[in-house]
């Protein structure tokens, strides 16, 4: 794939915003903290085995990944911690979470556009029924495809406040079903066949 030319002060807008966001996490929210590291290691393996990397560097397609949940950055512990918020269909959920897709977008703005459309895209889904513009299929970046695949196997196997973890057997499952709704089913299978060529890589990260 082709990997467009970056010059300088892109390279430096990516990494000055990537850091800031980084601390952040890491002293306020260290739960979304790890979750967006695993989140860019095995989205980056994942796009290797893709050869995919939406014209971006290796270094910058990771930093992207990382930056998926910046906008989460100004949500208060107390909520971020809530399981009443995480609820399905909960009030809570639909004011405090689901604006944080374009929050980060925003707090991403002028960088370049693969990375601003994995923040803001992410929770869209295939069949229409994600958020934040109710983009469905092809219409939804494939940057966000995959990021939302990835972000939702991590949040599926890690360990939250709000869930136990699951076996990768079990969460290869829920994605699987998902597929055609939630998830493109061509990313679906090519992340089975990533998983069953590589698979011993993601239990590393947990």
């Amino acid at each position: 794939k082709t990997i467009l030319r970056v010059d300088d002060d892109v390279r430096n807008a990516v990494q000055e915003r990537y850091m800031i966001i980084y601390n952040l996490f890491r002293v306020k929210d260290p739960i979304t903290h790890l979750h967006s590291l695993r989140v860019s290691e095995f989205g980056g393996l994942f796009c290797d085995f893709m050869e995919e990397s939406f014209g971006l560097p290796r270094d910058l397609l990771q930093n992207g990944l990382y930056l998926h949940d910046a906008g989460k950055v100004g949500i208060m512990n107390q909520i971020l911690k809530s399981k009443k918020v995480f609820g399905e269909g909960s009030k809570e959920r639909e004011y405090y979470i689901r604006p944080h897709p374009e929050v980060g977008a925003e707090l991403l703005r002028g960088l370049p556009r693969a990375i601003t459309n994995m923040a803001r895209y992410h929770q869209e889904k295939w069949d229409g029924s994600g958020y934040p513009r109710k983009l469905r299929g092809k219409k939804i970046p494939l940057e966000a495809r995959v990021t939302g695949l990835i972000d939702a196997m991590d949040a599926i196997l890690a360990k939250r406040h709000y869930k136990e973890d699951e076996t990768l057997a079990k969460g290869l499952k829920k994605i699987k079903t998902a597929a055609g709704s939630h998830f493109d089913p061509e990313l679906v299978q090519l992340h089975d066949e990533y998983i069953q060529t590589g698979g011993a890589r993601i239990d590393k990260l947990f």
